[in-house]
């Protein structure tokens, strides 16, 4: 806190000769005044919100994803070819094939170099214990891994509680402290704004709404445009035009602001093609009673949340310790208006905290 109260200080002590001596601004390296300096609650240091993707997301989340993997080869579990094989041959999930990272080299292995965007590096890092979950209790200093999977759990919660805040400054330091011993080389600045996370999430809510990923999700669309029109000339009109034409067409869909946009290609199928154990279910519910055939659709989208054949979900918790079960989408079928999904349950039967 006492090193942003510094900057703050600086900040107003540096501005002040720049409105009297322009030519100061490379000095000082500060341009100009913001536009939005006229707001009196305004301030450029306090008012802004941290960037959970370039602290987290790009730089610790990179860093010990790095460090765990050239310690993977160190302790001699497997060779650099058989890591960069298990990465790019494993098998990602339906909603994590867009994201999967890209092709891994043994440079990058021996060099700690994690490379790819921002969602690509975060996928990896996410699917870590499932990509080396034969050696998954063999790897040293594991525990640095599930630290910041708590850290991350909740800053990246919709709804964080205050309640939750100083746990979050406990496992911070606790992280912080283990990862400056243990990789020491590899500690970057990026690693001490974390240490204001619990601040900054009581002061601003949740920083998963405040990211960079949104926004340059958004952006990303307007640099292809101007790479590909080839027209500098007035280059902003061109963009804005294109940009807003888009966005005509967009609109011009029926169901763009309904709740259920179904997207799947509606297919017909025989009840009798079920097995046995469906059958019953079908022929148990009167929405389906008596009917031979059914409609079925791979994948739908209902209230913003696309389901697709295959995907798990936690369907329900069990008992005062809120077990979860976890369902499997089989079929998802329509009938007089209605959606139905056919799932299959798993038990839960162990709790692996490496997971």
């Amino acid at each position: 806190m006492a090193k942003v109260l510094l900057a703050k200080v600086l900040l107003t002590k540096f501005r002040n000769p720049i409105q009297t001596v322009p030519s100061d601004k490379s000095l000082y390296g500060i341009n100009d005044l913001t536009p939005l300096s006229s707001i009196s609650s305004f301030h450029p240091i306090m008012s802004l919100p941290p960037d959970l993707m370039h602290d987290v997301m790009e730089g610790i989340m990179l860093k010990l994803t790095g460090c765990l993997l050239h310690v993977i080869v160190s302790s001699r579990l497997h060779t650099c070819s058989q890591v960069c094989q298990m990465i790019n041959k494993f098998n990602f999930g339906n909603n994590d094939k867009r994201n999967r990272p890209v092709a891994f080299k043994e440079k990058n292995i021996s060099e700690g170099n994690v490379r790819g965007k921002a969602m690509e590096k975060y996928c990896l890092f996410l699917n870590l214990p499932f990509i080396f979950y034969e050696i998954i209790d063999k790897i040293p200093y594991l525990f640095l891994y599930e630290l910041l999977r708590e850290i991350w759990d909740i800053l990246y919660a919709d709804h964080p509680r205050k309640s939750w805040l100083s746990t979050l400054e406990v496992l911070i330091q606790e992280f912080l402290q283990l990862f400056q011993t243990i990789f020491p080389e590899n500690f970057v600045p990026k690693f001490h704004f974390l240490l204001h996370a619990a601040r900054n999430t009581a002061k601003y809510g949740p920083l998963k709404r405040q990211m960079n990923l949104r926004y340059e999700a958004k952006q990303h669309l307007l640099k292809q445009m101007s790479n590909r029109c080839n027209n500098f000339i007035n280059l902003p009109y061109t963009i804005s035009k294109r940009i807003q034409l888009r966005q005509c067409y967009e609109l011009i869909d029926e169901n763009l602001l309904k709740l259920n946009n179904i997207s799947g290609t509606i297919r017909k199928r025989r009840t009798t093609s079920f097995n046995l154990s469906i059958q019953n279910i079908l022929f148990n519910d009167r929405l389906f009673a008596h009917r031979d055939v059914v409609h079925i659709v791979k994948w739908i989208i209902m209230d913003n949340i696309k389901f697709k054949v295959g995907d798990f979900f936690v369907g329900f918790l069990l008992g005062g310790e809120e077990i979860p079960i976890f369902v499997k989408i089989k079929y998802i079928l329509n009938m007089s208006e209605q959606w139905k999904f056919v799932v299959q349950c798993f038990d839960t039967v162990t709790f692996k905290q490496n997971l």
